[in-house]
């Protein structure tokens, strides 16, 4: 019994344990190499971990054989996380970014006094917590051969501004305000154009190109934004903000009554319309369910390929041992122990194959989410605790039920066909 527990310690260790190092180790090697200005070259990075193991390999995703469960768990994970990220971004954006209930566009041909009731209605509005009077510009950037859409965003009163908008890093979670040292750009906007903190953003107006620099980048989903101080703005296009738009927020006790409450600001001559934040929330939210289908077909997908991978490797490692089995239990080994040190391999393999399938799978959902973003929307860049959760429980159920189709199978090797000789 101990020797053969030892023997199957021995087949793993070789098998498994000492490949898995070895590539882990020449992944590391290679990651420097792969390093490069303008970017991380992953086809190279594919070229040079693949070669020593061969085309053959490399076409496998460079995961061992008896390591296929770990892409069924990949796989599954990407399904969750790309579940979690597209969902995230109404509530990253709408909540934990910009808290105002409404934006009022104001009527272009308004008249000062018109303007000047608006103002005075609002602030004898009991029903509003405050509201900030800000320019909402839509300029364009250079990108190079098109130009990038973004809004400017110039509020009149920055401690209100401060209760609008949070402004803030997307690791650090450290939050910045809003100063005269330059402007804050969202975070994909800077991506886009290749800046960074300290460098100058280029923006077009009525045809002439103007430069701001950028003091910090902010996280953001839904739009290009492009924050600035009355004093920036002023520096920069050489004129005064025009404050015409007005964003408010609504008292938590009268969070159900925005759109009436919008209605009675509406009557005013001075709005030409309201676009309400909740609005915007149900009509993104509309758009994302559509892919809701399409992940469910992932994760399905990806748990009948664990199912089928865990029953085919333990199938044909029976089938390779059969002579093996047999023989245990020519010398009186139990049906529950010839299971028990066959499967013992399998609980292993799901163990570690739910371990490394999930950084493979946190890799692979990074490339895929950077990869299908469109310019105007970032998706969230992380995955839930419990979809890690989700897929590990999926995982191991299979393996439990592959385990009593296998406990089955093994209760029926025949001893004397299993040891006849071959020749």
């Amino acid at each position: 019994m101990i020797c053969t527990e030892v023997a199957g310690m021995k087949r793993i260790l070789v098998k498994i344990v000492l490949p898995v190092s070895l590539l882990a180790v020449w992944m590391i090697t290679c990651y420097p190499i792969c390093r490069k200005a303008e970017g991380f070259d992953f086809f190279l990075y594919w070229v040079l971990v693949g070669c020593p193991y061969g085309i053959r390999k490399m076409c496998m995703i460079l995961i061992p054989k008896n390591f296929g469960i770990a892409g069924s768990m990949a796989l599954m994970l990407v399904g969750y996380g790309i579940q979690d990220s597209v969902s995230d971004i109404v509530n990253l954006q709408y909540a934990n970014i910009q808290h105002y209930d409404g934006t009022i566009i104001s009527d272009d041909d308004a008249t000062e006094q018109e303007k000047k009731a608006l103002t005075e209605e609002l602030d004898k509005n009991e029903k509003l917590e405050h509201y900030t009077k800000i320019q909402l510009s839509k300029l364009t950037a250079p990108n190079g051969k098109s130009n990038l859409s973004i809004y400017v965003y110039v509020p009149e009163n920055l401690d209100n501004f401060k209760k609008d908008v949070t402004l803030r890093n997307r690791k650090t979670k450290e939050e910045y305000e809003l100063t005269d040292a330059g402007a804050a750009v969202s975070e994909k906007t800077a991506g886009l154009l290749d800046l960074k903190v300290g460098d100058e953003l280029t923006v077009k107006k009525d045809d002439r190109e103007y430069q701001v620099k950028i003091a910090v980048i902010t996280e953001n989903y839904a739009g290009h934004y492009v924050y600035m101080t009355p004093n920036v703005y002023k520096e920069t296009f050489g004129e005064d903000p025009d404050y015409a738009d007005i964003v408010f927020a609504v008292r938590d006790e009268y969070k159900d009554q925005t759109e009436s409450i919008g209605q009675k600001i509406m009557e005013s001559p001075a709005v030409l319309s309201i676009s309400y934040t909740a609005s915007t929330m149900d009509m993104v939210n509309r758009m994302l369910s559509t892919l809701g289908i399409v992940i469910i077909v992932l994760i399905v997908s990806a748990g009948m390929l664990a199912f089928v991978v865990l029953y085919n490797l333990n199938n044909i490692n029976i089938m390779e041992r059969q002579r093996e089995l047999a023989t245990l239990k020519v010398l009186g080994f139990f049906d529950g122990e010839v299971s028990q040190y066959v499967l013992r391999e399998n609980i292993i393999l799901t163990i570690a194959g739910i371990l490394f399938g999930a950084v493979f799978g946190i890799l692979l959902h990074r490339y895929i989410i950077v990869t299908v973003e469109v310019d105007a929307v970032m998706f969230g860049r992380n995955i839930r605790p419990i979809s890690f959760v989700y897929c590990a429980v999926i995982t191991c159920i299979f393996s439990i039920i592959v385990n009593i189709f296998m406990h089955r199978k093994l209760k029926k090797i025949d001893m004397v066909e299993s040891l006849k000789s071959v020749e």
